[in-house]
Protein backbone atom coordinates (compact mmCIF):
# COMPACT_ATOMS: atom_id res chain seq x y z
CA UNK A 1 0.00 0.00 0.00
CA UNK A 2 1.37 3.39 -0.96
CA UNK A 3 1.98 6.05 1.67
CA UNK A 4 -0.82 8.16 0.15
CA UNK A 5 -3.30 5.26 0.41
CA UNK A 6 -2.20 4.57 3.98
CA UNK A 7 -2.69 8.24 4.88
CA UNK A 8 -6.15 8.26 3.25
CA UNK A 9 -7.12 5.09 5.12
CA UNK A 10 -5.94 6.59 8.43
CA UNK A 11 -7.97 9.76 7.85
CA UNK A 12 -11.07 7.69 7.04
CA UNK A 13 -10.67 5.73 10.28
CA UNK A 14 -10.21 8.94 12.27
CA UNK A 15 -13.34 10.42 10.74
CA UNK A 16 -15.28 7.24 11.52
CA UNK A 17 -14.19 7.40 15.16
CA UNK A 18 -15.11 11.08 15.39
CA UNK A 19 -18.51 10.44 13.83
CA UNK A 20 -19.23 7.57 16.22
CA UNK A 21 -18.27 9.65 19.25
CA UNK A 22 -20.44 12.55 18.09
CA UNK A 23 -23.42 10.24 17.56
CA UNK A 24 -22.88 8.69 20.99
CA UNK A 25 -22.68 12.13 22.63
CA UNK A 26 -25.87 13.34 20.93
CA UNK A 27 -27.88 10.26 21.93
CA UNK A 28 -26.46 10.21 25.45
CA UNK A 29 -27.13 13.88 26.07
CA UNK A 30 -30.77 13.52 25.02
CA UNK A 31 -31.20 10.70 27.54
CA UNK A 32 -29.32 12.49 30.29
CA UNK A 33 -31.20 15.74 29.79
CA UNK A 34 -34.48 13.84 30.06
CA UNK A 35 -33.31 12.31 33.34
CA UNK A 36 -32.18 15.68 34.71
CA UNK A 37 -35.75 16.96 34.45
CA UNK A 38 -36.81 13.98 36.55
CA UNK A 39 -34.06 14.10 39.19
CA UNK A 40 -32.41 17.55 38.75
CA UNK A 41 -29.03 16.01 39.45
CA UNK A 42 -25.98 17.56 37.86
CA UNK A 43 -23.54 15.37 36.00
CA UNK A 44 -19.82 15.29 35.35
CA UNK A 45 -18.77 13.83 32.03
CA UNK A 46 -15.63 11.85 31.31
CA UNK A 47 -12.22 13.06 30.24
CA UNK A 48 -12.17 14.89 26.88
CA UNK A 49 -12.83 12.85 23.73
CA UNK A 50 -11.86 15.39 21.09
CA UNK A 51 -8.33 13.99 20.68
CA UNK A 52 -9.46 10.37 20.33
CA UNK A 53 -8.94 9.30 16.72
CA UNK A 54 -8.28 5.56 17.08
CA UNK A 55 -8.84 2.74 19.59
CA UNK A 56 -7.28 3.59 22.94
CA UNK A 57 -5.39 1.43 25.42
CA UNK A 58 -7.40 1.70 28.63
CA UNK A 59 -10.67 3.05 30.01
CA UNK A 60 -10.83 3.71 33.74
CA UNK A 61 -14.44 3.35 34.92
CA UNK A 62 -15.36 4.69 38.35
CA UNK A 63 -18.76 4.55 40.07
CA UNK A 64 -20.26 8.06 40.07
CA UNK A 65 -18.61 11.46 40.48
CA UNK A 66 -20.00 11.89 44.00
CA UNK A 67 -19.97 15.68 44.15
CA UNK A 68 -23.55 16.81 44.68
CA UNK A 69 -25.19 19.71 42.92
CA UNK A 70 -28.10 20.08 40.54
CA UNK A 71 -28.47 20.35 36.79
CA UNK A 72 -30.25 23.68 37.32
CA UNK A 73 -27.14 25.05 39.07
CA UNK A 74 -24.92 23.71 36.30
CA UNK A 75 -26.93 25.59 33.68
CA UNK A 76 -26.68 28.81 35.69
CA UNK A 77 -22.95 28.44 36.35
CA UNK A 78 -20.92 30.22 33.66
CA UNK A 79 -17.93 27.94 34.28
CA UNK A 80 -19.86 25.04 32.76
CA UNK A 81 -20.85 27.04 29.67
CA UNK A 82 -23.75 24.70 29.01
CA UNK A 83 -25.77 27.49 27.45
CA UNK A 84 -22.96 28.79 25.23
CA UNK A 85 -22.28 25.61 23.27
CA UNK A 86 -23.62 25.47 19.72
CA UNK A 87 -24.84 21.94 20.40
CA UNK A 88 -25.29 20.94 24.08
CA UNK A 89 -24.09 17.39 23.45
CA UNK A 90 -20.65 18.85 22.68
CA UNK A 91 -20.31 19.18 26.46
CA UNK A 92 -19.85 15.39 26.56
CA UNK A 93 -17.13 15.50 23.91
CA UNK A 94 -15.37 18.43 25.57
CA UNK A 95 -15.43 16.52 28.84
CA UNK A 96 -15.32 17.57 32.46
CA UNK A 97 -15.15 21.36 32.76
CA UNK A 98 -12.43 21.12 35.41
CA UNK A 99 -10.28 18.67 33.46
CA UNK A 100 -7.48 21.21 33.04
CA UNK A 101 -6.70 20.62 36.73
CA UNK A 102 -6.98 16.83 36.66
CA UNK A 103 -3.27 16.11 37.06
CA UNK A 104 -3.52 17.65 40.54
CA UNK A 105 -6.30 15.24 41.58
CA UNK A 106 -5.19 12.56 44.02
CA UNK A 107 -7.51 10.12 42.23
CA UNK A 108 -5.72 10.65 38.91
CA UNK A 109 -2.28 10.47 40.50
CA UNK A 110 -3.12 7.18 42.22
CA UNK A 111 -4.47 5.68 38.99
CA UNK A 112 -1.43 6.76 36.99
CA UNK A 113 0.74 5.05 39.57
CA UNK A 114 -1.26 1.83 39.16
CA UNK A 115 -1.34 1.98 35.34
CA UNK A 116 2.08 3.33 34.37
CA UNK A 117 3.90 0.00 34.61
CA UNK A 118 1.36 -1.67 32.35
CA UNK A 119 1.12 1.29 29.95
CA UNK A 120 4.56 3.00 30.09
CA UNK A 121 3.67 5.91 27.79
CA UNK A 122 0.29 6.69 29.34
CA UNK A 123 1.36 9.89 31.12
CA UNK A 124 2.84 11.44 27.99
CA UNK A 125 0.07 10.28 25.64
CA UNK A 126 -2.89 10.28 28.01
CA UNK A 127 -5.38 12.14 25.71
CA UNK A 128 -4.93 9.48 23.00
CA UNK A 129 -4.42 6.40 25.19
CA UNK A 130 -6.68 6.69 28.21
CA UNK A 131 -10.24 7.78 29.04
CA UNK A 132 -11.54 8.30 32.57
CA UNK A 133 -15.28 7.81 32.95
CA UNK A 134 -17.91 6.57 35.41
CA UNK A 135 -20.62 3.94 35.36
CA UNK A 136 -23.02 6.88 35.65
CA UNK A 137 -22.21 10.55 35.17
CA UNK A 138 -24.83 11.70 37.68
CA UNK A 139 -23.28 13.24 40.77
CA UNK A 140 -24.41 12.88 44.35
CA UNK A 141 -22.74 13.77 47.67
CA UNK A 142 -21.70 10.13 48.12
CA UNK A 143 -21.01 7.42 45.59
CA UNK A 144 -23.62 5.07 47.03
CA UNK A 145 -26.49 7.57 46.89
CA UNK A 146 -27.37 7.35 43.19
CA UNK A 147 -30.65 5.52 42.67
CA UNK A 148 -30.10 2.08 41.19
CA UNK A 149 -32.55 2.77 38.35
CA UNK A 150 -30.26 5.63 37.27
CA UNK A 151 -27.45 3.12 36.85
CA UNK A 152 -29.77 0.90 34.83
CA UNK A 153 -30.69 3.81 32.54
CA UNK A 154 -27.21 5.34 32.13
CA UNK A 155 -24.76 2.42 32.29
CA UNK A 156 -25.67 1.27 28.74
CA UNK A 157 -24.53 4.69 27.43
CA UNK A 158 -21.18 4.26 29.20
CA UNK A 159 -20.79 0.79 27.72
CA UNK A 160 -21.59 2.08 24.23
CA UNK A 161 -18.82 4.65 24.60
CA UNK A 162 -16.44 1.90 25.69
CA UNK A 163 -17.38 -0.15 22.61
CA UNK A 164 -16.57 2.83 20.38
CA UNK A 165 -13.22 3.45 22.12
CA UNK A 166 -12.31 -0.27 21.80
CA UNK A 167 -9.75 -0.30 24.64
CA UNK A 168 -7.37 -3.16 25.31
CA UNK A 169 -8.76 -3.34 28.85
CA UNK A 170 -11.28 -1.51 31.04
CA UNK A 171 -10.25 -1.03 34.66
CA UNK A 172 -13.38 -0.87 36.82
CA UNK A 173 -12.92 0.73 40.23
CA UNK A 174 -15.65 -1.12 42.09
CA UNK A 175 -16.94 -4.70 42.26
CA UNK A 176 -20.40 -3.09 42.37
CA UNK A 177 -19.94 -2.01 38.74
CA UNK A 178 -19.72 -5.68 37.77
CA UNK A 179 -22.89 -6.44 39.70
CA UNK A 180 -24.71 -3.64 37.89
CA UNK A 181 -23.35 -4.73 34.51
CA UNK A 182 -24.55 -8.26 35.14
CA UNK A 183 -27.99 -6.84 35.92
CA UNK A 184 -27.99 -4.59 32.85
CA UNK A 185 -26.29 -6.89 30.34
CA UNK A 186 -27.43 -10.25 31.64
CA UNK A 187 -25.68 -13.28 30.16
CA UNK A 188 -23.82 -11.04 27.69
CA UNK A 189 -21.49 -10.01 30.52
CA UNK A 190 -19.42 -12.90 31.84
CA UNK A 191 -17.65 -12.57 35.21
CA UNK A 192 -14.90 -14.60 36.89
CA UNK A 193 -13.95 -13.94 40.52
CA UNK A 194 -10.20 -14.48 40.39
CA UNK A 195 -9.29 -13.43 43.93
CA UNK A 196 -12.70 -12.80 45.44
CA UNK A 197 -13.95 -9.22 45.09
CA UNK A 198 -10.37 -7.91 45.17
CA UNK A 199 -9.62 -8.86 41.57
CA UNK A 200 -12.31 -9.87 39.09
CA UNK A 201 -12.40 -10.31 35.32
CA UNK A 202 -15.32 -9.57 33.04
CA UNK A 203 -15.98 -9.92 29.31
CA UNK A 204 -18.54 -8.03 27.25
CA UNK A 205 -18.52 -8.15 23.44
CA UNK A 206 -14.82 -9.10 23.36
CA UNK A 207 -13.94 -6.20 25.67
CA UNK A 208 -11.95 -7.24 28.73
CA UNK A 209 -12.89 -5.71 32.10
CA UNK A 210 -10.76 -5.84 35.25
CA UNK A 211 -12.25 -4.94 38.62
CA UNK A 212 -10.03 -3.58 41.40
CA UNK A 213 -10.71 -1.54 44.53
CA UNK A 214 -11.05 2.20 44.10
CA UNK A 215 -7.67 3.96 44.67
CA UNK A 216 -9.34 6.23 47.23
CA UNK A 217 -8.97 3.20 49.51
CA UNK A 218 -5.77 2.95 51.51
CA UNK A 219 -3.51 0.76 49.40
CA UNK A 220 -0.51 -0.68 51.21
CA UNK A 221 2.73 -0.70 49.20
CA UNK A 222 2.48 -4.48 48.88
CA UNK A 223 -1.11 -4.30 47.65
CA UNK A 224 -0.29 -1.54 45.18
CA UNK A 225 2.63 -3.55 43.81
CA UNK A 226 0.43 -6.63 43.42
CA UNK A 227 -2.23 -4.72 41.49
CA UNK A 228 0.49 -3.32 39.20
CA UNK A 229 1.84 -6.83 38.54
CA UNK A 230 -1.64 -8.20 37.94
CA UNK A 231 -2.59 -5.49 35.44
CA UNK A 232 0.65 -6.00 33.54
CA UNK A 233 0.11 -9.76 33.36
CA UNK A 234 -3.50 -9.24 32.26
CA UNK A 235 -2.51 -6.91 29.43
CA UNK A 236 0.19 -9.26 28.14
CA UNK A 237 -2.24 -12.20 28.15
CA UNK A 238 -5.43 -10.34 27.23
CA UNK A 239 -6.01 -12.47 24.12
CA UNK A 240 -6.57 -15.55 26.27
CA UNK A 241 -10.11 -16.61 27.06
CA UNK A 242 -11.37 -15.18 30.33
CA UNK A 243 -11.17 -18.54 32.12
CA UNK A 244 -7.64 -19.22 30.87
CA UNK A 245 -6.59 -15.72 31.89
CA UNK A 246 -7.98 -16.26 35.37
CA UNK A 247 -6.07 -19.56 35.59
CA UNK A 248 -2.85 -17.80 34.50
CA UNK A 249 -3.31 -15.17 37.22
CA UNK A 250 -3.92 -17.81 39.88
CA UNK A 251 -0.93 -19.89 38.89
CA UNK A 252 1.35 -16.82 38.88
CA UNK A 253 0.11 -14.71 41.79
CA UNK A 254 -2.14 -16.81 44.01
CA UNK A 255 0.20 -16.90 47.02
CA UNK A 256 0.87 -13.16 46.88
CA UNK A 257 -2.85 -12.38 46.76
CA UNK A 258 -3.49 -14.69 49.70
CA UNK A 259 -0.76 -13.01 51.74
CA UNK A 260 -1.77 -9.36 51.20
CA UNK A 261 -4.54 -7.55 53.06
CA UNK A 262 -7.31 -5.79 51.18
CA UNK A 263 -7.18 -1.98 51.23
CA UNK A 264 -9.30 -0.06 53.71
CA UNK A 265 -11.68 2.69 52.64
CA UNK A 266 -10.79 5.97 54.38
CA UNK A 267 -13.21 7.33 56.93
CA UNK A 268 -14.28 10.92 56.81
CA UNK A 269 -12.73 12.77 59.69
CA UNK A 270 -14.74 15.17 61.80
CA UNK A 271 -12.74 18.04 60.32
CA UNK A 272 -13.54 16.98 56.78
CA UNK A 273 -17.24 16.77 57.59
CA UNK A 274 -17.08 20.19 59.23
CA UNK A 275 -15.41 21.71 56.18
CA UNK A 276 -17.87 19.99 53.83
CA UNK A 277 -20.78 21.56 55.70
CA UNK A 278 -18.98 24.91 55.65
CA UNK A 279 -18.44 24.55 51.91
CA UNK A 280 -22.16 23.92 51.33
CA UNK A 281 -23.09 26.98 53.38
CA UNK A 282 -20.62 29.15 51.49
CA UNK A 283 -22.10 27.97 48.21
CA UNK A 284 -25.39 29.51 49.31
CA UNK A 285 -23.55 32.78 49.88
CA UNK A 286 -21.90 32.50 46.47
CA UNK A 287 -24.51 30.80 44.25
CA UNK A 288 -22.49 31.54 41.09
CA UNK A 289 -19.41 29.81 42.50
CA UNK A 290 -18.30 26.53 40.92
CA UNK A 291 -19.00 23.60 43.24
CA UNK A 292 -17.23 20.43 42.22
CA UNK A 293 -17.07 17.40 44.46
CA UNK A 294 -15.17 18.62 47.54
CA UNK A 295 -14.07 22.01 46.16
CA UNK A 296 -15.78 25.40 45.87
CA UNK A 297 -14.16 27.92 43.50
CA UNK A 298 -15.09 31.59 43.84
CA UNK A 299 -13.97 34.11 41.22
CA UNK A 300 -13.34 37.33 43.13
CA UNK A 301 -12.49 40.03 40.58
CA UNK A 302 -11.63 38.41 37.26
CA UNK A 303 -7.97 38.21 38.29
CA UNK A 304 -7.98 36.15 41.51
CA UNK A 305 -9.99 33.17 42.65
CA UNK A 306 -10.26 31.50 46.02
CA UNK A 307 -10.83 27.78 46.54
CA UNK A 308 -12.22 26.12 49.62
CA UNK A 309 -11.17 22.47 49.62
CA UNK A 310 -12.46 19.63 51.78
CA UNK A 311 -10.49 16.50 50.94
CA UNK A 312 -9.83 13.46 53.09
CA UNK A 313 -6.17 14.45 53.35
CA UNK A 314 -6.44 18.24 53.43
CA UNK A 315 -9.01 20.91 54.27
CA UNK A 316 -7.91 24.43 53.43
CA UNK A 317 -8.55 27.76 51.70
CA UNK A 318 -6.18 29.08 49.04
CA UNK A 319 -5.89 31.89 46.46
CA UNK A 320 -4.52 31.92 42.92
CA UNK A 321 -4.63 33.96 39.72
CA UNK A 322 -7.43 32.93 37.39
CA UNK A 323 -4.85 32.37 34.61
CA UNK A 324 -2.73 30.08 36.80
CA UNK A 325 -1.14 27.48 34.51
CA UNK A 326 0.98 25.42 36.89
CA UNK A 327 4.02 25.76 34.62
CA UNK A 328 5.25 29.06 36.06
CA UNK A 329 5.01 28.95 39.85
CA UNK A 330 4.91 31.88 42.26
CA UNK A 331 8.47 31.30 43.47
CA UNK A 332 9.81 31.27 39.90
CA UNK A 333 12.78 33.45 38.96
CA UNK A 334 11.37 33.89 35.45
CA UNK A 335 11.55 37.63 34.58
CA UNK A 336 8.00 37.51 33.14
CA UNK A 337 6.51 36.33 36.45
CA UNK A 338 5.03 39.73 37.31
CA UNK A 339 3.63 40.10 33.80
CA UNK A 340 2.06 36.63 33.87
CA UNK A 341 0.63 37.04 37.37
CA UNK A 342 -0.06 40.77 37.87
CA UNK A 343 0.34 42.17 41.39
CA UNK A 344 1.29 38.74 42.74
CA UNK A 345 3.61 40.26 45.35
CA UNK A 346 0.96 42.69 46.67
CA UNK A 347 -1.58 39.87 46.94
CA UNK A 348 0.90 37.62 48.77
CA UNK A 349 1.58 40.43 51.25
CA UNK A 350 -2.13 41.08 51.70
CA UNK A 351 -2.85 37.42 52.42
CA UNK A 352 0.12 37.18 54.78
CA UNK A 353 -1.49 39.91 56.89
CA UNK A 354 -4.60 37.70 57.10
CA UNK A 355 -2.64 34.69 58.33
CA UNK A 356 -2.14 32.96 54.97
CA UNK A 357 1.10 31.28 53.94
CA UNK A 358 2.32 31.58 50.36
CA UNK A 359 3.61 28.51 48.52
CA UNK A 360 5.05 27.89 45.05
CA UNK A 361 1.54 26.97 43.88
CA UNK A 362 -0.62 29.45 45.79
CA UNK A 363 -0.61 33.13 46.69
CA UNK A 364 -1.62 32.07 50.16
CA UNK A 365 -3.26 29.15 51.90
CA UNK A 366 -4.77 28.57 55.31
CA UNK A 367 -5.92 25.31 56.87
CA UNK A 368 -9.51 25.05 58.08
CA UNK A 369 -8.18 23.93 61.46
CA UNK A 370 -6.51 27.33 61.89
CA UNK A 371 -9.92 29.00 62.30
CA UNK A 372 -10.37 26.98 65.51
CA UNK A 373 -14.14 26.77 65.06
CA UNK A 374 -16.20 23.60 65.40
CA UNK A 375 -19.61 24.93 64.38
CA UNK A 376 -20.14 24.87 60.56
CA UNK A 377 -22.30 28.03 60.61
CA UNK A 378 -19.70 29.96 62.59
CA UNK A 379 -16.91 28.64 60.38
CA UNK A 380 -18.77 29.57 57.19
CA UNK A 381 -19.41 33.09 58.53
CA UNK A 382 -15.75 33.53 59.46
CA UNK A 383 -14.49 32.36 56.06
CA UNK A 384 -17.13 34.42 54.23
CA UNK A 385 -16.30 37.67 56.01
CA UNK A 386 -12.58 37.07 55.53
CA UNK A 387 -13.04 36.50 51.80
CA UNK A 388 -15.22 39.58 51.52
CA UNK A 389 -12.61 41.69 53.30
CA UNK A 390 -9.85 40.38 51.06
CA UNK A 391 -12.00 41.05 47.98
CA UNK A 392 -12.31 44.72 49.00
CA UNK A 393 -8.52 45.05 49.21
CA UNK A 394 -8.11 43.25 45.87
CA UNK A 395 -10.24 45.92 44.19
CA UNK A 396 -7.76 48.52 45.38
CA UNK A 397 -4.79 46.48 44.19
CA UNK A 398 -6.22 45.82 40.70
CA UNK A 399 -7.94 49.19 40.09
Amino acid sequence: MSSQCLKTSTNINRNKMKTKIEKWAEETYIEYETLTTQYDLGFYSQSPLDEITSPIKVVVMGINPGSGGSFTAMRENSNWALNSLEQPFEHLIRGNADWENHTKWRYWQNMMSLLSETFPSIRENEPQECVFTNATFFNTPKANEVFEDLYDKTLPHTLRLIEILSPEIVVSLSPDNFTRMMRAMGADFKVVNVFGRRLMLGKYKDILFVSIYHPASRYSNAYKRLVQKSLKLIRVNRDLGIDDLAARLKSSLNKEWLDVNAPVAPRNSGLKQLSLECLALLHKRYPDANLQKDTLTINLNGHIYVKIVSQSSKQYVYFRHTNWNGKMQYYSTNPSLAETYPHFREVIDLLAEKGYTSTPTSLGEKFIAEYKLSNPQELAEAVYHEIQNIAIHLKEIFK
